[in-house]
């Protein structure tokens, strides 16, 4: 009886642990070291709207860069042009404590910056930072630091009605820095965009 009892015991101890060990490890494909969430654009954006209109009533934003470390003190900064105002244009830093910092930036020649519109793009922040950082290999991400990378949104030339871009920007804070690009539409890896 004794024997019949171990018997069915290792049989289903065994059956146990080869189930188990089928399950996948983990549905995170991001490297441990990152953050899996980011700061999600489309929630941060009226905010930042907001704000420089109070600049200029009509300010529009030209591009974003969103901190991958969680622990910065500004989390995103946007840049914004004016159609009136050909000299400056405004940047705007926001903290995860809803602090914000302004700094107008002079330009020496007029701005001819393209602005992004919400049609521009459609994947918000945390979906492209979701198929970037699947594209990134694993080693790059081991030898770069997320206090030194970002995600931009931005075109590759900001006077020409190019595409715009989600850019992850990898470095590892001294002399290696990798940027990886995806169209903000469609989600589409780009090598080389031009």
């Amino acid at each position: 009886m004794n024997k019949k009892l171990i018997l069915v015991l290792l049989v289903n101890l065994f059956l146990v642990s080869s189930i188990a060990g089928c399950q996948p490890s983990s549905t995170d494909s991001h490297d441990a070291q990152w953050p899996s969430k980011i700061l999600p654009l489309r929630d941060t954006l009226p905010t930042l709207d907001t704000e420089a209109k109070k600049w200029h009533e009509d300010a529009q934003m030209i591009a974003v860069s969103i901190e991958i470390d969680p622990d910065s003190i500004f989390i995103i900064s946007a840049e914004y042009s004016s159609p009136s105002v050909n000299y400056e244009s405004i940047v705007i830093y926001k903290s995860n404590k809803e602090y914000m910092e302004t700094h107008i930036v002079k330009h020496e020649y007029p701005s001819t910056d393209l602005p992004i519109s919400a049609n521009d793009w459609i994947l918000d922040s945390q979906q492209a930072y979701d198929i970037l950082m699947d594209l990134v290999p694993k080693k790059i991400l081991k030898n770069a630091e997320e206090r030194c990378s970002s995600l931009d949104l931005d075109r590759k030339d900001r006077r020409t009605d190019s595409t715009v871009f989600w850019i992850l920007t990898i470095s590892n804070c001294n002399d290696v820095t990798q940027y990886y690009y995806i169209d903000a539409k469609t989600g589409e890896f780009v090598q080389d965009p031009e």
